[in-house]
């Protein structure tokens, strides 16, 4: 991906994969067990030698269904399962919530060295061809998905003011009035009139 495209796009830091990249990454390891340590009580300091992985959640038995994790914090006895208020999780919170672009967000953390190098992990992630053709792909997917809601929304209001229409025509008020309660225009209200 070229500079120009880098400084110039729009970044969904809670976009699934670029989030579970950042949550996985070493460079944003320490902000992560803050963020964790802040809302278990777990101490910091039992983090030492966790590991952190995506898949699937181990079950308690036989019979339940396979459950997938976007990431899991492995520690010597506890599993933390993370489906992204102390101020620490505040703040991963605000930074995962951001629109900006990689200038923008390495301009908003230069003071800040920890998420500084979250936001290089960012700019690293940006650069894989890889891993932006999938990060395109699943906006894109989210796109369409609203679009789809928006569209049968429409038609769903359309349809309703239709069978307003029709129970106003079967009642025999005025063309004019129904035009004025429903929205809609003459030739969709003579069309309902023919059928």
């Amino acid at each position: 991906m070229s500079s120009t495209l880098l400084k110039t796009k729009e970044i969904n830091l809670m976009n699934d994969a670029l989030a579970k990249s950042i949550i996985r990454s070493k460079e944003a390891r320490e902000e992560v067990i803050g963020f964790l340590s802040g809302i278990t009580h777990i101490p910091k300091r039992k983090f030492k030698n966790a590991l952190f992985v995506g898949g699937e959640i181990p079950k308690n038995n036989k019979q339940e269904k396979g459950k997938i994790s976007d990431v899991m914090c492995i520690l010597k006895d506890v599993i933390i399962i993370i489906e992204i208020i102390d101020k620490e999780v505040r703040k991963f919170g605000e930074f995962l919530s951001l629109k900006l672009s990689i200038e923008e967000l390495k301009e908003k953390y230069r003071e800040d060295g920890k998420y500084m190098n979250i936001a290089r992990k960012v700019e690293k992630f940006m650069r894989d061809n890889n891993l932006v053709q999938y990060y395109d792909l699943e906006a894109s997917h989210q796109y369409e998905i609203k679009d789809s809601y928006d569209t049968g929304k429409n038609e769903g209001t359309q349809l309703e003011r239709c069978n307003i229409a029709r129970n106003l025509l079967n009642d025999h008020l005025d063309i004019d009035k129904i035009m004025k309660y429903t929205g809609l225009t003459k030739q969709e209200i003579m069309k309902l009139q023919e059928n």
